[in-house]
């Protein structure tokens, strides 16, 4: 009978993992009851439970037992413990006292359906906004400590932004443009947030510092060659990139060739240093090392380019990629296994290409949005149908906004509103249901972002500003010391404009100036000298006189007209219509009044030219009897006979 009981044991606890991942329809609070409580039955009494719970054994305000018969005929449900009941306690009392002071303003959002819902906190009862980018704000990434914000746009610029140094105006301390031409994708910091690593629509990510110097970048892979396995690196666009959560040299990379990379990166001093005496491609390839090469599946054995990527948060155990024929594919990095096909496939999750996927903090649920507006959540235990799908959530921008709480209770992601503008919806992870909805701007919203450390969101907006939604009770840091410093004011003096900065032309006669010159600094002068004396002879350099004649090579008196024609052939040329006999013998007077260049020597010497002019008149009307024959017989006549072939035998 052990394996009877080994079965009955096994079916309880599929039962009970069903219910905590809400499989059977309980509901939330049932769901997390389950996971303090279990069931017991009594021969008779009423069920032990507390009055805070919720007095679903006791009586009701109409003085009538609560549930009716049904609750009557339910079994007793009795704590596992103490520890547990008070745990259970300490939770359900602070949930009424945060109900108390009230929820609103999205602090607290409790669902009218669900009497057991415990409520949610978002911070999203202020606002700030951070202008800076001129187009749509699509990678948003936020230091460990949350210190720091970098953010990069399709304005090609990656902007980063100080909390410490910053006053009301929330301005940036530093742009840097990544690559010119190529909108930025992605941004993500290391785990100890010293170094950023920015994917680009180029194939070669870039790696700067903490205060945004370029350290060097990722090598380049060869497009010509068929197995992306044998190449150094990637061969198309980026579609973004993320930092190993606890491993600072390691870096997971995804891109449109159908492949996500991880790379070995090392940017310690001594390395750097080595590689000032190489060539770019020299140290990028010493720099950085692909350790392992990931293929998506596409039908056929082809390729499958990558639409979106994501990683695990805190282990770095998994590697998600969607794809733009719809599937999801993950892959087990953390496994000794040197494979790059998937460890799971799930073909057709969506109905169009995965715009943005993401996993949650315990590696257990996946939610991906598509092109066709809906917001799949799938089980990561068992990758095959979605759990829930959440419909209606439109997107005019080439990529959706989706992350998780920080406490795995909510999914968020924004949807763009018929009306004009974008709405930032929060979900529960359990049941799917919409908790809260906020209305953030005018614009949609490309990119999001949630640090646990200061308990702020971060939305970009496709009109280039970052709208900051915080609570002033739940959040810490971040934004909110910035707009209690004022802006420093600028004085009368400063204030006045003098028409820019005026240039001091003689240093030496300042007071700093003053006492001897050393000989480098003679030097430095008569340098400065005869450069200000060599600029002075090219502004004052005499114009080019024009060359003899007005219009005289195109300088002076020629129209635009003229010289199109002249550079185009488009003036007419009448000389193949000319007899080139009569227009050699035109010349003929002129050239024997002022020979130029050989007959000027033989003038005196040399005999008069005789010309045969009468065998010339002779030729000419041989030509046109001829002609006139060919007019009256045909064009055969006087034509010679032609030549006879052989017949072979």
């Amino acid at each position: 009978d052990t394996a009877s009981k080994q079965r009955k044991r096994g079916e309880k606890n599929k039962r009970k993992n069903r219910i905590e991942m809400g499989l059977d329809g309980t509901s939330f609070g049932a769901a997390l009851t389950s996971s303090f409580m279990k069931k017991k039955k009594k021969k008779g009494g009423k069920a032990e439970v507390p009055a805070w719970w919720g007095g679903r054994s006791g009586e009701g305000e109409d003085g009538h037992e609560e549930g009716g018969e049904k609750a009557g005929a339910e079994e007793e449900v009795v704590f596992e413990s103490e520890e547990a009941m008070a745990e259970e306690r300490r939770r359900r009392e602070a949930a009424e006292q945060r109900k108390k002071e009230g929820g609103g303003g999205g602090r607290r959002m409790v669902d009218d359906d669900d009497d057991d819902d415990m409520g949610h906190q978002v911070p999203c009862t202020s606002r700030a906004e951070m202008k800076g980018h001129t187009r749509a704000v699509s990678a948003i990434a936020i230091d460990p400590k949350g210190v720091r914000v970098a953010t990069g746009g399709h304005d090609y610029m990656l902007r980063m932004w100080d909390f410490g140094g910053m006053n009301e105006a929330l301005e940036s301390f530093r742009t840097v443009e990544v690559e010119e031409g190529h909108p930025i994708y992605s941004v993500a910091y290391s785990p100890s947030g010293d170094q950023l690593i920015v994917a680009t629509g180029s194939c070669q990510p870039k790696i700067y510092d903490r205060e945004g110097h370029f350290l060097h970048e990722l090598p380049k892979g060869d497009m010509y060659l068929y197995d992306p396995k044998h190449c150094k690196g990637h061969t198309h666009s980026m579609v973004g990139v993320a930092w190993h959560p606890t491993e600072k040299n390691t870096v997971y990379t995804g891109s449109s060739d159908g492949t996500m990379r991880v790379w070995d990166i090392h940017t310690d001093i001594k390395s750097l240093e080595k590689a000032e005496d190489m060539s770019a491609m020299e140290a990028s390839k010493m720099l950085a090392s692909s350790k392992r090469t990931l293929k998506a599946r596409g039908v056929g054995g082809k390729r499958c380019p990558l639409t979106a990527m994501a990683t695990s948060k805190k282990s770095g155990k998994y590697a998600v990629a969607g794809c733009v024929d719809g599937s999801l594919q993950v892959w087990n990095v953390a496994s000794a296994s040197s494979s790059s096909n998937p460890d799971m496939y799930l073909k057709g999750a969506a109905g169009g290409k995965i715009t943005a996927v993401t996993l949650t903090q315990d590696d257990t649920k996946l939610a991906a949005r598509a092109d066709d507006g809906y917001l799949r959540v799938f089980d990561m235990r068992k990758l095959k149908s979605p759990l829930f799908s959440v419909p209606s959530l439109p997107s005019l921008f080439d990529g959706d906004a989706l992350l998780s709480s920080p406490d795995d209770d909510l999914f968020v992601t924004a949807a763009t509103r018929q009306e004009g503008g974008s709405t930032v919806y929060f979900f529960d992870t359990m049941t799917m249901k919409e908790v809260h909805s906020e209305v953030v701007a005018e614009s949609a919203v490309s990119s999001l972002a949630w640090h646990p450390a200061i308990n702020q969101i971060f939305c970009g907006c496709v009109n280039g500003s970052v709208v900051v939604m915080y609570d002033e009770e739940l959040s810490h840091r971040g934004v909110l010391p910035c707009l209690q410093r004022k802006k420093k004011k600028r004085d009368a003096i400063e204030a006045m404009d003098f028409g820019g900065v005026p240039e001091i032309y003689t240093p030496e006669t300042l007071p700093f100036r003053e006492g001897p010159y050393t000989a480098e600094e003679k030097k430095e002068e008569i340098r400065r000298n005869n450069a200000l004396k060599k600029e002075r002879e090219r502004q004052t350099k005499k114009p080019e006189m024009p060359m003899t004649g007005p219009g005289v090579g195109g300088k002076v008196g020629t129209s635009w007209s003229k010289t199109v024609v002249d550079m185009f052939g488009l003036a007419r040329d009448d000389s193949r219509f000319e007899d080139p006999r009569e227009a050699i013998l035109k010349h003929a007077d002129a050239a024997a009044a002022n020979p130029m260049y050989v007959n000027h020597a033989y003038k005196d010497t040399q005999p008069t030219a005789v010309y045969d002019v009468e065998g010339a008149l002779a030729e000419q009307e041989e030509k046109e009897k001829l002609k006139e024959m060919r007019e009256k017989y045909g064009d055969e006549f006087g034509a010679k006979p032609k030549k006879r072939k052989e017949r072979p035998f």
